[in-house]
């Protein structure tokens, strides 16, 4: 039988991720020989946990069981949470409050979130609070009634022509 090598050369790589604000963002990538990672049984996109080793001019890598999971939250657990915290009243709540109270930690939900749940939990948020410029989510049926409470009654209105 082959002895498997015992010393690989990795090499690290630098892609071109996003450019913003007129300055281009750099992601780095380390390549692992096909050989190594046929004899550690590496899969793509497993994770690995690395360890700066000594003075920092050496790293270990070891395999993780498990993709880590670092406090991202899905759309579905998303909507369970904000669900029971829907506004009530007719003036609504921004979608900090509602973080707020819910106890999620993300600054502002992606916006395909936010259009899925106008479908599936009849959220509305195109009003904007007065005071304060910011956007309300309140519930669909809430917004039709209080758009209907504001609107004149044009029946009653009598146009004269000269």
């Amino acid at each position: 039988m082959k002895q498997p090598k015992t010393d690989y050369y990795v090499q690290v790589q630098r892609h071109k991720t996003i450019k913003y604000a007129e300055r281009q963002h750099y992601q780095d990538y380390i390549v692992i020989p096909s050989q190594l990672s046929e004899t550690l049984r590496l899969q793509p996109g497993q994770v690995m946990k690395c360890v700066l080793n000594g003075n920092g001019n050496a790293l270990t890598y070891t395999t993780t069981a498990e993709k880590v999971n670092h406090g991202k939250m899905k759309y579905e657990q998303w909507l369970e949470k904000i669900k029971p915290y829907r506004p009530t009243n007719a003036l609504g709540k921004t979608y900090r409050q509602i973080c707020v109270e819910a106890g999620i930690e993300m600054k502002s939900a992606p916006p395909e979130w936010v259009h899925k749940a106008k479908n599936e939990i009849a959220l509305n948020n195109s009003i904007r609070d007065k005071k304060t410029h910011r956007i309300l989510w309140s519930r669909v049926e809430q917004v039709k009634q209080t758009i209907q409470r504001k609107l004149p009654n044009y029946a009653e209105v009598t146009v004269r022509t000269s």
